[in-house]
């Protein structure tokens, strides 16, 4: 099974405007929709549709996380979480018709060391059975920042593959711990690099490669509307996706993630598990809920993708 970490689970909510948005007048709200969130939770939720077994692990709160728990479970998700005082917290993005979204992320709740070492305990055990990890997204507060290094080391210690999609000083750190991935975006690409990132293929290329050298065994630069490029083992390619009309593009990284995971667990090439990644990536941008990939989308545009070798 792949075992996703979400250290910082929420509950998304999305609401859909049929107005301007306007600051300081009343807004009516055309559509609402709650799921379960946290980037680790949308990779936990694709991971499953893609086919693979999956278990989500993390720290939760209060009756958002009871929430969190019941409505994974309808999804075939199952939850082995650590639990800590308060609420977990809600996250809302706002989608105006022009297709803008406005995002409002609540920090969290508040972790302390006896909670943080009983979640490790927990993973220890969950470590023992998987077959892949992913790490994803922020830590609640409280934490320790290279509190993702000591995750990566102890799956390493394992010789378990383990993914790594967070930002900032977490992903700083945990890249000194050498993961199995990362998929930084441009501006991350850069700050790891120490460089900026013109965001030609060529030059994501190389900016990946340096990091591919430093003991990442894979990277992956996702740049958005344009694709990825991944700089491996088996060589550097780009990987273009199809055209779509697209609803909501939150979320489609992590399916991008979960594609990934599910490519590395079936011991699958590179290429081949760059498009499938990709195509769960365009499928979840065709929903408007979070993480939730349609396996006849992703079928539908596997083909569509266009992978080119740039090494």
């Amino acid at each position: 099974m792949i075992l996703t970490v979400t250290m910082n689970v929420a509950i998304d909510k999305s609401y859909v405007l049929i107005c301007e948005n306007k600051p300081g007048e009343v807004l009516r709200v055309a559509e609402c929709r709650a799921t379960p969130g946290g980037k680790g939770l949308n990779v936990a939720k694709a991971v499953r549709a893609l086919g693979e077994d999956v278990v989500a692990t993390g720290i939760i709160g209060g009756h958002a996380g009871s929430w969190v728990e019941e409505n994974l479970a309808h999804k075939g998700v199952r939850c082995d979480f650590e639990r800590a005082a308060g609420e977990s917290r809600t996250c809302i993005n706002i989608i105006e018709p022009d297709g803008r979204q406005t995002e409002f992320l609540e920090p969290g709740l508040q972790v302390d060391a006896d909670t943080t070492a009983a979640f490790l305990r927990r993973f220890e055990r969950l470590l023992a059975s998987s077959a892949a990890v992913t790490i994803s997204g922020s830590l609640p507060q409280g934490m320790p920042t290279d509190f993702y290094a000591e995750l990566i080391s102890r799956c390493r210690a394992a010789d378990k593959p383990v993914l790594l999609d967070t930002s900032g000083s977490l992903l700083r750190q945990g890249v000194l711990a050498k993961p199995t991935m990362i998929k930084p975006n441009l501006e991350e690409l850069g700050q790891l690099t120490g460089h900026t990132v013109s965001g030609s293929v060529s030059d994501v290329m190389e900016n990946a490669r340096q990091l591919y050298q430093a003991g990442i065994g894979m990277v992956v630069v996702s740049m958005g509307a344009r694709g990825a490029v991944v700089v491996c083992g088996e060589g550097a390619f780009h990987a273009a996706p199809p055209a779509i009309e697209a609803v909501s593009a939150t979320g489609s990284g992590d399916s991008m993630t979960a594609g990934f995971a599910v490519g590395i667990v079936r011991g699958w090439p590179v290429q081949r598990t760059l498009r499938f990644a990709t195509a769960a990536a365009a499928a979840n941008a065709l929903e408007l809920e979070t993480g939730r990939v349609n396996m006849d989308n992703v079928n539908r545009l596997y083909d569509q993708v266009v992978i080119n070798s740039i090494d």
